[in-house]
């Protein structure tokens, strides 16, 4: 028993060397702890942090988790709640008319993202329920196909995957035609005309560029097309000042 109250005791001044490491203001690391969410928001960077995100996307997206934290508590939210509902309730509802204090990021895409990953983390943890299940679209399957290119014979990062994947998904869904993907025909030119997608609230100014990527191979008729993703380069926000 003593054997393993001593490495508990191990694991979790490992954990707070870590947290420290990431967050080096006290007040910053005080008030992760004394917020709705509490000590999940520790163990959030700490997932942040074994998937590869750099230092500065990491704490953007704790302050994200932060901002939604404060939400949650206002509205008596419980976290088991928690899900896909209430993240576009914080997003089209609360971003617009934000007043909260300091951190309050507010770019819908940015906050979307963070939450996402928020979601995945609360799931893999079981603190919150799976999603319904949802049979898998044409673009579902391509796109997941896409990622495992990306991952096993790319070796890309989590973190610009999860950017590429979704780069990917808006592609292909300009190229729906009645329910079939078009990969057919595709061409620098072609794609410069399909329009940039609608800018939300808030957002910064888009920069679009076409850069070549991997081939997509059609689920349907397994057939390879070269396909060029539009990267879309925002400026960042100006980080919320925290000494961190």
């Amino acid at each position: 028993m003593r054997k393993h109250g001593g490495v508990l005791k191990t694991l979790v001044g490992f954990k707070t060397a870590m947290i420290e490491t990431l967050f080096r203001s006290r007040v910053v690391r005080r008030r992760m702890a004394d917020s709705h969410l509490g000590i999940i928001l520790s163990d959030f960077a700490l997932f942040l942090e074994a998937r590869g995100h750099v230092l500065t996307s990491l704490q953007g997206y704790v302050q994200v988790a932060e901002h939604f934290s404060r939400w949650l508590g206002e509205h008596g939210l419980p976290v088991h709640e928690i899900g896909e509902t209430l993240v576009e309730r914080f997003v089209r509802g609360h971003l617009p008319r934000c007043r909260c204090p300091k951190p309050h990021p507010i770019h819908p895409r940015n906050c979307r993202s963070a939450l996402g990953l928020l979601l995945a983390f609360l799931r893999q943890t079981k603190r919150i329920k799976p999603p319904a299940r949802t049979p898998d679209s044409a673009i579902d399957r391509l796109v997941r196909s896409y990622d495992a290119y990306l991952n096993d014979v790319a070796g890309l990062a989590f973190e610009t995957r999860f950017y590429r994947r979704r780069y990917a998904r808006e592609f292909l869904q300009s190229r729906l035609r009645r329910g079939r993907i078009q990969l057919t025909g595709l061409s620098p030119k072609l794609l410069a005309r399909i329009p940039s997608p609608p800018e939300e609230a808030n957002e910064p100014v888009l920069i679009v560029k076409h850069v070549e990527a991997p081939p997509l191979v059609c689920p349907r008729c397994g057939q390879r097309a070269l396909v060029l993703i539009r990267i879309i380069h925002r400026p960042k926000a100006p980080p919320i000042c925290d000494s961190s």
